[in-house]
């Protein structure tokens, strides 16, 4: 008898000890889920098979500007520019009660326009994750503001653009020329330039390209400016045909020059007056 009693007890104990085992891990888990969510710097926000919201972390309450008592179990809509609401909130929903979800949505980033608290919209790159919890699915959105990268890439295009205008003026020859003398760009007024009106010069070296009697000379001034990183200015006259010429220097982010832009202009007429 007192035999069984001990091995009774010896089993309680090792299930005892197998409980503990059991909660330490669950809350080792916890804590380390806890604390990359807390941490992490992108939005991370959970949502339930009614499609209200579940988790809330800091980065997300700094991008919405909602305190996450305000959202837990609200519609995740709400965080949604309009346009968006019912696209998204369908998708979630059909997803979540019926396992369907869009491929163009799962395991893919998606950019969406998103809503603060205060009524501004912002863009966002989104990710979404899915879980399985005992009885349901649930979905994790990550989140990340990139209306500045956006901004970025919108000023970038203008700026092209308006650099497009202006390379194509009518009264000036334009080459952007890399430090090894290489052609990278020109407008469509570089032709009295080029030898035999050569058409394709992109990438080629400016010897190979520009008539002979002026390539010389400008080699020797393209390598003053990158040795000096100063602009320079002066005059050329070439078949009864006068030219004001500058070469630009085109610092890097650490103000050296890695490339050089050569502009001429046509003042003959100015000349001859």
């Amino acid at each position: 008898m007192a035999e069984i009693e001990n091995k009774i007890r010896n089993l309680e104990d090792e299930n005892y000890r197998l409980k503990e085992e059991l909660d330490y891990e669950m809350f080792s888990a916890r804590e380390a889920f806890r604390i990359v969510v807390e941490s992490n710097l992108d939005s991370i926000i959970g949502i339930d098979n009614n499609c209200c919201i579940i988790l809330f972390n800091p980065a997300a309450e700094d991008m919405f500007q909602y305190v996450e008592k305000e959202v837990l179990f609200k519609p995740v809509e709400i965080l949604f520019k309009e346009e968006v609401e019912e696209e998204y909130h369908n998708k979630l929903i059909k997803f979540l009660n019926e396992g369907i979800f869009e491929r163009d949505i799962l395991n893919k980033t998606t950019e969406v326009l998103f809503k603060r608290r205060d009524g501004t919209y912002f863009e966002g790159e989104t990710s979404f994750a899915v879980g399985r919890g005992k009885t349901n699915l649930y979905i994790v959105l990550t989140i990340r503001d990139i209306s500045d990268k956006k901004k970025l890439e919108r000023d970038l295009i203008e700026s092209e653009a308006k650099a497009r205008t202006l390379l194509n003026t009518p009264h000036q020859s334009i080459l952007l020329i890399d430090h090894k003398g290489n052609i990278l760009d020109c407008n469509k007024n570089c032709r009295q330039l080029f030898a035999d009106n050569h058409p394709n010069i992109i990438g080629k070296h400016i010897s190979n390209c520009i008539n002979k009697n002026i390539t010389s000379d400008l080699i020797t001034k393209i390598e003053w400016v990158y040795s000096s990183g100063e602009i320079l200015r002066y005059e050329t006259q070439f078949d009864d045909e006068y030219f004001d010429n500058i070469i630009y220097p085109v610092l890097d982010i650490d103000k050296k020059v890695f490339q050089t832009v050569f502009v001429s202009n046509n003042i003959t007429d100015y000349k001859q007056k």
